[in-house]
């Protein structure tokens, strides 16, 4: 295989980016379809039996858009169309000839991490109402995500500063923008008896340069029953999710269709994500769940008119809302991200994989 570069592109305006993260390679793919790609090709299922000679495991599958990519086989002719689609696979780097170290991103630095296992350091530091319960595995019917101990949420919602605000150099201290992410593994249990419409939000917010508050980004989560035939899952117990910069129940709402809201009908953990980054000059945030096996659920991006000269270091992770009698979490992380040789104002986004699928072709 020959030496990789950070971003190649096929004729047809496809690009790939690469990246090395825990002895994976992995490779995401974006464009916005307008036409067909040659060499590949794009299908509405999560299989590839599409006309041609190649079928099976496609190279991709993005559940939120329902699309996947496939290798386009002889006789192929079917092309869907799509607004954007992002997607990415990954493969162990034992399995490829060479990759160009220089090319590809340094590996995150881990700021604060917390699976609960001595204790609840940093979700207690706003006190009382706000502090989490630490709990051993098995508490409440949940075997912890990881290790033998998670945390349980306060019914005023517990709150974090990730191990400090502004990546630790304090509140209201000047702070110059990186590169980073938070995540927390949240345990959506759907057979756990809640009434209809119980809802908990959960928000990573950023401060501005000067050390300070600037936004809230939110994930909306509400259970509905059976009973409930509106809205994504209708007619089945379910969570429904979405995300904005608001929180409920008066300014937002898990439901509302206009953020893109989703449906997740299988109790277990997922984990909740936060990444900010810089989007040509700009601050954007990808907000993302993955469920246990790491395998991306839904994404949502949203984009602000903030420039990214203004905007500063991380401020809390904060359950904003809990109407949950038990509402477990676990692994607790933040992570800045610097690349090598990135150029001013570029920005590579990386995914977890979706599939795995050999690339060294």
């Amino acid at each position: 295989m020959n030496r990789l570069k950070p971003v190649v592109k096929n004729a047809d305006g496809m690009s790939a980016r690469f990246a090395l993260n825990d002895s994976y390679l992995s490779i995401m793919l974006e464009w916005f379809v307008t036409r067909k790609f040659s060499g590949f090709i794009i299908a509405t299922t999560s299989t590839c039996c599409i006309g041609g000679s190649d079928s099976g495991t496609p190279l991709a599958y993005h559940s939120g858009s329902g699309s996947a990519i496939c290798r386009k086989g002889a006789g192929s002719t079917r092309w869907e169309r799509h607004q954007s689609i992002t997607a990415m696979y990954r493969e162990p780097i034992t399995t490829l000839a060479s990759v160009d170290a220089s090319a590809v991103p340094e590996s995150a630095t881990l700021i604060y991490a917390n699976g609960f296992e001595t204790g609840v350091s940093d979700w207690d530091d706003y006190g009382g109402a706000f502090n989490a319960t630490r709990v051993a595995s098995g508490t409440n019917g949940i075997v912890s995500a990881a290790g033998g101990f998670h945390a349980e949420s306060s019914p005023s919602g517990s709150a974090s500063r990730w191990g400090g605000y502004n990546f630790g150099a304090g509140a209201a201290v000047p702070t110059a923008f990186q590169e980073y992410t938070t995540s927390v593994a949240i345990y959506l249990n759907v057979t756990g008896g809640w009434a209809n419409r119980t809802r908990f939000d959960f928000s990573s917010a950023i401060n501005r340069a000067d050390g300070n508050f600037w936004r809230d980004f939110v994930f909306h989560a509400g259970f509905h029953t059976a009973a409930d035939h509106k809205g994504p899952g209708a007619g089945t117990k379910r969570f429904v999710i979405s995300a904005s910069n608001h929180s409920q129940p008066g300014d937002a709402n898990a439901k509302n269709p206009d953020q893109g809201s989703i449906a997740i009908a299988t109790t277990g953990w997922y984990t909740f994500e936060h990444h900010f980054y810089d989007n040509a000059g700009w601050l954007a945030v990808a907000m993302s769940i993955f469920d246990a096996s790491r395998a991306l659920v839904n994404t949502w991006t949203l984009r602000t008119a903030e420039p990214i000269s203004a905007i500063g270091g991380n401020c809390y992770g904060w359950f904003a809302l809990n109407q949950f009698s038990t509402l477990a979490f676990d692994n607790a992380e933040l992570r800045t991200h610097a690349e090598r040789g990135k150029p001013a104002g570029a920005h590579h986004r990386f995914f977890p994989a979706l599939r795995s699928q050999c690339v060294a072709r």
